[in-house]
């Protein structure tokens, strides 16, 4: 019986580690480096640059998502378009716009799954608001 237990234990040990959650791999500014596409509609770009200087998790990131008209006539870049600043704590993004004049870095969700990249969509919703879904990313 009791070695019976063990085996039962062993083995959820053994599947839990080959989850999915074992292929997720921390984010980090080299990893990044370089242009995702979103994968379901590939409308947004996100461009990583990394920092200079070797072991800084920070970069530049460039988002972007094309253009609309506004209702005054003007084709402006959508909402959400621009440069930003980033850094990489954990498992969160942290950006701040480097056309805003806030100096606050507001924090969205990011991880690397399997070659692709799952991030908060504040793209979508302007700088500074919370995120209300998931978006994923493939390389280019």
């Amino acid at each position: 019986m009791n070695n019976k237990l063990y085996l039962v234990l062993a083995a959820c040990s053994f599947l839990g580690a080959c989850s999915n959650k074992s292929l997720e791999s921390a984010a980090t500014p080299a990893g990044l480096t370089g242009t995702w596409i979103e994968k379901t509609n590939r409308k947004d770009t996100l461009v990583f640059n990394q920092a200079i200087a070797a072991g800084l998790t920070e970069g530049n990131l460039l988002v972007k998502r094309g253009k609309e008209m506004t209702p005054a006539g003007y084709l402006l870049p959508k909402i959400g378009s621009g440069l930003y600043t980033y850094y990489i704590k954990d498992n969160d993004i942290y950006l701040l716009n480097m056309l805003s004049s806030s100096s606050v870095y507001t924090s969205y969700p990011l991880s690397q799954v399997q070659g692709e990249l799952k991030v908060g969509n504040f793209f979508e919703l302007g700088f500074n608001t919370p995120h209300t879904a998931i978006r994923t990313f493939v390389r280019l």
